[in-house]
C-alpha cells in the first residue's frame, strides 16, 4: 500500500504535550467518481475504518440536474428517492462500494448533486468527519491550469484531515478478509516552520508500532542549474550549502526532544536540491507507504 498522502492537524493552536496515544478515528469519508483511482481511494478508506472501527461515508455526487430538482445535500437517500435518470448512476456506485470490499464496513452512501467540492465540504461539515480519503487523477498542464484540481480544492478547505491517493497508490482491496493496515515506513516532509511539531505528532500516530517508523526529511533548497551563476544575488538560496545542512538538521533534531523513547523508529534526512524532487526521491529510497505533506493556507495556518 502506498498512498500519497496529505492531513490537516487539528485546529487547536497548542502544541499537543503528550507524544503518545493513538489515533482515532470514526466518521470517515470517501468521496468517489467512479474511476480506477477513485475505486482504490474506496478500497483504502475501507482497510481503515476496519482497521478503526469507524463508519465509513462513500458520496457520489451528480452533475446539477437538468431538470432543475435538486437532491437534498448530504442526505443518505434510498434508490427510489432519485430521478429515473439517476438511479443506473447510484446502482453503480453500490456496486462499486461491493467490488471494494467497503460493504462489510459499517457504512452509509450519500448521494447529491452540484458542485462536487462545495457538496464534499457541505458533508464534512454536517457529519464531523475525522478523516476524508480521496482519490486524484494527477491532472497537469492545460487541463489543470483552466479547470483546477477538484482534490486540491477540496483538502485545502477542508477541516478534517485529508489522504490523498493517487493512480500509483493503494490497490483495490481484495474480496477476502482486510490485509492489516500496517503503515511501515511514514515520510514526513518539514519546514521547520512552528507547526512542524503538531506535524510530526500527527504522523506519530499513524505510526504507533514497533514495527514501524517516520522518517523526517528537511530539504535545503538550492538554485536552479539555469541560476546556479546567479546564485550568489538571490538570498532565498543562500551562499554556504555546508552550513545551511548543518544548521537545517540541528533544528530538525531539536524538534523531537526523546526520540529513543518513542515505540517506533525514528530518522532523520537532509538533503539539497529541489524539493519536490528530493521528497520523491526519498519516497522510493525508504519504500515510504505513507507521505504527510505540509500546506500553508490562509484560512488554516496549521493545514498540512
Amino acid at each position: 500500500m502506498q498512498p500519497e498522502a496529505t492531513s490537516r492537524i487539528l485546529p487547536s493552536p497548542t502544541v499537543e504535550p503528550d507524544w503518545g496515544g493513538n489515533l482515532r478515528l470514526r466518521r470517515i469519508l470517501c468521496p468517489v467518481d467512479l474511476s480506477e483511482v477513485s475505486a482504490r481511494a474506496l478500497g483504502l478508506a475501507a482497510r481503515i475504518a476496519s482497521h478503526y472501527d469507524a463508519r465509513l461515508y462513500v458520496q457520489h455526487t451528480f452533475p446539477a440536474l437538468s431538470s432543475g430538482r435538486t437532491v437534498s445535500r448530504g442526505a443518505s437517500l434510498p434508490i427510489e428517492a432519485l430521478p429515473a435518470e439517476l438511479q443506473a448512476k447510484e446502482l453503480e456506485v453500490r456496486q462499486m462500494v461491493e467490488r471494494s470490499g467497503a460493504a462489510r464496513c459499517h457504512w452509509s452512501l450519500i448521494v447529491n448533486d452540484g458542485d462536487p467540492a462545495h457538496r464534499i465540504l457541505e458533508t464534512i461539515a454536517a457529519k464531523g468527519e475525522d478523516l476524508m480519503v480521496i482519490g486524484t487523477r494527477g491532472t497537469r498542464g492545460l487541463k489543470r491550469l483552466v479547470q483546477g484540481s477538484l482534490t486540491e480544492t477540496v483538502i485545502h478547505q477542508a477541516p478534517c484531515p485529508s489522504l490523498v491517493v493517487n493512480r500509483r497508490g493503494a490497490a483495490a482491496s481484495p474480496r477476502g478478509g482486510f490485509d492489516p493496515l500496517g503503515l511501515k515506513t511514514i515520510l514526513v516532509p518539514l519546514d521547520l516552520s512552528a507547526h512542524s511539531v503538531r506535524l510530526i505528532i500527527y504522523a506519530l500516530r499513524w505510526a504507533w508500532d514497533s514495527a514501524s517508523r517516520v522518517v523526517l526529511l528537511h530539504v535545503v533548497q538550492t538554485a536552479p542549474p539555469a541560476l546556479d551563476k546567479l546564485s550568489d544575488l538571490l538570498p532565498e538560496y543562500g551562499a554556504d550549502l555546508e552550513q545551511r545542512l548543518r544548521e537545517a538538521a540541528g533544528k530538525m533534531r531539536a524538534l523531537v526532544p526523546a526520540p529513543d523513547r518513542l515505540p517506533c523508529r525514528m530518522e532523520f534526512e537532509v538533503r539539497d536540491g529541489d524539493p519536490t524532487r528530493q521528497i520523491l526521491q526519498v519516497a522510493r529510497e525508504k519504500r515510504a507507504d505513507l507521505i504527510v505533506l505540509g500546506a500553508r493556507v490562509l484560512t488554516n495556518p496549521a493545514a498540512v
